[in-house]
């Protein structure tokens, strides 16, 4: 499918590929630039690229011409820190940054699209580039080292055939696509490629508007958005607003949801407002290329606490459930982590899950999952019940350990009303959902629940509060 990529956007003619902002480009604008860029790449080297920045056109522009010339990137967000910038560099070996004008590191070429083409139009030595990586994608590390996840060649292509053929994305072409993810996320893979090969368009919200949502509703509203690809926190902070409906936002089509726990009251929000949308599910971790199983959620789908993430039928690779986990394995699942000894087996995913008449579940991540008080505790139940709770919008659970030592020392909440509610309202309705000892001790209701540039919430910001 990658080989076909320059004869899909140079038959794209002048329909817009990206868009941000006021800036926008067509595919056949996008042809020619990243033919001159991906020539330039083959005579620059071929160790992996960092490509550090936020949603611009020449970062996208970036991204393709690597892929094109079989040299592996690493996509950075802007804010990443310097010490873990630096790390990447050492342990990828990386010579070039790609870049415009925000970041500068001593011995390392930090140019922009414009400096490498001045730079190396006019040399004719080539680098053969027969890299098995497309791109490694560094994850945020809550502590330590942070993981490289190299995705190959053979695993993006896998995905993109799988994907494009779906049946619930057949008529899904020549699209308006909301990306509402940073490239350092996985879930824009989605983004990128499921757009590309549909020759749909892809809108995309920058990360300094990603937090203002006001702005979010006027990119969907001016460009006609048909199809939004985001998390579900994402949609929770698009369904504050009660003007959010199909009578305001009648081009909308296709909600797809990914990287996070889509909520059975969310769903039944989107419903109440979108009656004709359809709203799509899917599984996948990072280690996965970016999803391996989706399904539409049908309102037959409400009843219960938990909804499908997917049919296991129409999956992109094998999966079974060991010991309660979602376990992995198939063509697009990585082959072991950066710099480490490679997979010899599934990969398993952390995630809790289990099977019920072919459909695929997901309870949460197993390192949600707590002892408190003898009990053992899933966080995500917590976070569930409260949802229930009439003029509750939003609602994250954590806990605090002792210090030195893994034993729970508090369950917190925080929550998000909808009007005057106090925290011993919330208790009370609470106490009648779950047991005592599930009960967090503190509640707090906030404005809002912060969040990352991946879109999901900031759990580690919160245990600050």
């Amino acid at each position: 499918m990658l080989e076909k990529l320059l004869d899909i956007l140079y038959n794209g003619d002048n329909n817009n590929i990206y868009k941000i902002g006021n800036n926008s480009l067509s595919y056949s604008d996008c042809y020619y630039k990243v033919l001159e860029l991906s020539d330039n790449l083959k005579k620059e080297g071929n160790s992996p690229i960092i490509i550090y920045g936020d949603k611009d056109i020449n970062t996208f522009i970036a991204i393709l011409s690597c892929i094109v010339a079989k040299r592996c990137y690493i996509p950075l967000y802007k804010c990443t820190p310097f010490d873990r910038i630096n790390d990447i560099i050492k342990r990828a070996k990386v010579s070039l940054i790609i870049t415009d004008g925000e970041i500068n590191i001593d011995g390392i070429d930090c140019l922009s699209v414009e400096e490498i083409n001045k730079r190396y139009n006019n040399i004719k030595k080539y680098y053969q580039n027969n890299n098995k990586y497309a791109y490694i994608i560094f994850t945020s590390g809550s502590t330590g080292e942070s993981k490289g996840v190299p995705i190959s060649y053979d695993n993006l292509n896998h995905f993109i055939e799988w994907v494009i053929n779906l049946d619930e994305f057949k008529n899904c072409n020549r699209i308006n696509v909301l990306s509402q993810a940073s490239f350092s996320f996985d879930l824009s893979v989605m983004d990128i490629y499921f757009s590309i090969y549909k020759n749909n368009s892809i809108i995309s919200v920058s990360s300094n508007d990603r937090g203002e949502i006001n702005k979010v509703y006027n990119i969907i509203k001016e460009n006609n958005i048909n199809f939004l690809i985001m998390t579900p926190t994402f949609i929770k902070m698009l369904l504050i607003d009660k003007e959010f409906n199909e009578n305001n936002y009648p081009n909308i089509k296709y909600m797809f949801f990914c990287g996070e726990l889509l909520e059975v009251t969310t769903v039944k929000k989107i419903k109440e407002r979108f009656k004709k949308v359809k709203v799509i599910n899917a599984y996948g971790p990072t280690e996965a290329t970016c999803f391996v199983t989706l399904l539409e959620i049908k309102n037959s789908m409400l009843e219960k606490d938990y909804l499908p993430v997917g049919n296991i039928n129409n999956s992109a690779v094998n999966i079974s459930i060991q010991s309660n986990e979602i376990v992995l394995d198939g063509e697009s699942v990585f082959d072991g982590y950066f710099g480490t000894n490679k997979r010899t087996k599934e990969y398993h995913t952390g995630d809790i899950g289990y099977l019920e008449n072919n459909y695929l579940y997901c309870k949460g991540r197993i390192d949600n999952q707590i002892k408190y008080m003898g009990y053992r505790i899933e966080l995500g139940d917590i976070e569930n019940n409260l949802l229930k709770i009439k003029k509750i919008k939003e609602a994250v659970v954590i806990s605090k350990k002792k210090e030195k030592s893994n034993v729970v020392k508090i369950i917190k909440a925080y929550v998000v009303v909808d009007g005057n509610v106090s925290e011993d309202y919330i208790k009370e309705e609470l106490s009648k959902l779950i047991p005592s000892y599930m009960m967090p001790k503190v509640i707090k209701i906030l404005d809002s629940i912060p969040v990352n540039n991946n879109g999901k919430y900031d759990r580690r910001k919160l245990s600050e509060f």
